[in-house]
């Protein structure tokens, strides 16, 4: 039997751990178990007989392994368990995953349903390029990847983070009816270091989205805020 893999992903302040198996010649199976606070979440099991019915390749079986391994990594990352309460009943039944499914049809599978899955899209406009001492204009549009609508009700937070100073809250609240936010604001001036714009909008049915923007040096100084 190959030796699996072990990984722990953090997502959203809360730890998973991931563990992927080969369940060996006599069971040709890749297993993976999502565990959280010590409790399975869910199982993957994914039938590699068809691979092998020719010969055995070891390096073919471990690049499977490290697929799905990665493929049940980027589902965690991508929020799937945020909201997730029911725990498996019997992790290790049969039909977690359809075994006659080759591995590439499950995550074929899995990336058309996660393109069906409403989403935040964040677009940000500005009045001008964003440079240190100016004044300037955003308009914020939030709307939901699937039938374009605003998404009203969206709570915004904006901020200017530096490698000087502490982040600043530019603005905090949420959007209107038509998912739209317009706001004035100076942008100060950071002299000894650089910074960025950040713009972050969550939704409870849609997840979030951020943009940053990087804020230019004023005219006449340089990025280490030196003269020119």
């Amino acid at each position: 039997m190959i030796t699996g893999h072990n990984t722990d992903i953090t997502y959203n302040g809360i730890i998973y751990h991931v563990q992927t198996e080969d369940r060996g010649k006599g069971n040709p199976v890749i297993e993976t178990l999502v565990y959280k606070g010590g409790e399975i979440l869910e199982a993957y099991r994914t039938s590699y007989e068809e691979d092998v019915q020719d010969s055995y390749d070891e390096q073919k079986i471990i690049a499977l392994i490290e697929k799905q391994h990665r493929s049940v990594i980027w589902e965690i990352k991508s929020g799937k368990y945020d909201q997730q309460a029911a725990l498996m009943s019997d992790p290790l039944a049969e039909g977690i995953i359809d075994s006659k499914k080759s591995l590439d049809q499950v995550i074929l599978e899995y990336l058309a349903s996660q393109e069906q899955k409403e989403r935040m899209l964040l677009e940000v406009n500005s009045s001008a390029d964003l440079t240190e001492g100016s004044s300037v204009t955003l308009t914020i549009h939030t709307k939901s990847s699937t039938t374009a609508e605003p998404m009203a009700g969206s709570r915004i937070i904006i901020k200017i983070i530096s490698t000087v100073k502490k982040p600043l809250t530019v603005h905090e609240g949420k959007m209107d009816v038509t998912g739209t936010l317009s706001l004035q604001f100076p942008v100060p001036e950071f002299p000894d270091g650089s910074a960025a714009l950040l713009v972050q909008a969550f939704s409870d049915s849609a997840g979030s989205d951020e943009i940053k923007q990087f804020i230019k040096k004023k005219k006449g100084y340089s990025d280490t805020g030196k003269r020119t």
